[in-house]
């Protein structure tokens, strides 16, 4: 009976704590819970929810000397240089006056600059612009975030708000020649497969040049460190974290295999502690054999009616990254958009074609960011903070959504810790430890 009943006492502070994070922050007027892209919606598990602190946010940009030039390569001259420019948002814990408005303005957009059709918006987040940082709860660990193709660097920006209320500074990478304003036909494909590892890597190598001096100083942890990757942006964490292209690939890529070549001891980026791969793309690129060397801890989200990147390709890299601890949550009948933002309003004039760079046919982006933001928080809070405990959010004890039992018998309840009554279906967890 006693155990029973402590079960029942754990339960009802599990969900009564799930409805108290929706009540942990006071809203401005004129935008209630779920009016701004990143909040998390009722119903949502219990580390969906933003966290304690107060956030800002500043745009800045760095520069990466003496990259190959792809725009430029000619017979005469195979391998110009120049400067590589990249333009990053950051969100970091601030310090916000009291009654100041937590309130900010991003501009994204619609279309493409080389399809003709490109055209702006601006949507609100939760951060203050230029806020003051707030030292006193750093270091913090860092997460460094990869667009898709294409791409930038508002793509996730809830990711940005939502991991930074929790005590992260997250840095969003705008990859040069493949955004929505600077995509370049010519280049854009082949200087993905090159440079989105080299840009990642190289902004990684920013935090401790970002963390010695100005605005930043002191506020980043670089021994710990996050790396969140979608689509193309998953494809160049894979390489980061040491997966390498096959010989077949780099054939097929024979004039530029100086670039794509790893050092033969290459196991892996070690700057990097965790890893989050949304539907990670390149399968066919790569060499199966490689992802053995992939030791980082990885997180694995991807829908299984994926029509960009196949889920089955998917499925054969993570079983190929043996010697990684590895997780995989599968939103069942989710096409390829597994964490954009949610659908912009100004989406909805223009074709389906347009609105899909965020929506899917079946699944609400608000709720199912609700449900990423809980993964990534209880993955990367035991990853890069030491908070193991939280990782009894991934290790459930059925892995089917559909499948979990509510039970008042411990024995036979297998639902999901954090999670609202009938919000499973639809997902499945799995891990697999290295071997």
């Amino acid at each position: 009976m006693k155990k029973t009943f402590a079960f029942l006492l754990m339960l009802v502070l599990c969900f009564s704590f799930t409805v108290a994070g929706a009540d942990q922050f006071v809203y401005e007027e004129g935008y209630p819970i779920g009016a701004i892209i990143g909040d998390a919606v009722s119903g949502a598990p219990v580390l969906g929810y933003r966290g304690e602190y107060a956030i800002g946010v500043r745009t800045i940009e760095v520069v990466n000397p003496e990259e190959v030039d792809l725009a430029n390569i000619t017979e005469a001259n195979p391998r110009p240089l120049y400067d590589r420019k990249h333009t990053l948002e950051v969100w970091y814990p601030a310090k916000i006056a009291e009654g100041a408005k937590q309130l900010s303005s991003y501009t994204d957009y619609i279309g493409r600059i080389d399809e003709g059709d490109l055209e702006a918006f601006d949507y609100m987040g939760r951060a203050m612009r230029d806020a003051e940082p707030y030292l006193e709860g750093g270091p913090y660990p860092v997460i460094v975030v990869s667009h898709g193709y294409p791409g930038n660097r508002y793509l996730m920006s809830w990711i940005g708000e939502n991991m930074a209320t929790k005590g992260y500074v997250v840095i969003a990478i705008d990859h040069t020649d493949s955004t929505y304003t600077d995509f370049n036909p010519a280049i854009a494909y082949t200087g993905s497969i090159i440079n989105r590892t080299v840009d990642q890597r190289f902004v990684i190598g920013q935090v401790e040049v970002l963390n010695a001096d100005g605005w930043l100083k002191g506020m980043m942890n670089p021994e710990k460190i996050g790396l969140v990757g979608y689509s193309f942006g998953g494809y160049g964490a894979l390489r980061t974290i040491g997966a390498k292209l096959s010989e077949g690939t780099l054939t097929q890529y024979a004039a530029y295999a100086d670039l794509l070549t790893e050092a033969e001891d290459f196991k892996g980026d070690e700057r990097v502690d965790a890893a989050v791969l949304f539907a990670p793309w390149g399968r066919a690129l790569f060499d199966l054999d490689s992802f053995a060397n992939i030791t980082t801890p990885t997180l694995w989200i991807q829908g299984n009616a994926d029509q960009i990147v196949p889920y089955a390709g998917v499925r054969e890299m993570f079983a190929a990254s043996v010697n990684t601890d590895r997780y995989y949550v599968t939103y069942e009948l989710l096409n390829h958009s597994a964490s954009p933002n949610p659908t912009p309003l100004e989406a909805h004039k223009r074709d389906y074609a347009d609105a899909r760079r965020w929506a899917d046919g079946v699944w609400d982006n608000w709720r199912l960011n609700g449900y990423n933001a809980h993964f990534l928080t209880a993955f990367f809070d035991a990853k890069l903070k030491g908070d193991e405990a939280k990782m009894d959010y991934l290790n459930v004890k059925e892995e089917i959504g559909r499948n979990v039992v509510y039970s008042t018998d411990p024995e036979k309840h297998t639902y999901w810790p954090g999670f609202e009554y009938s919000t499973p279906t639809g997902i499945i967890i799995e891990h697999v430890a290295a071997k």
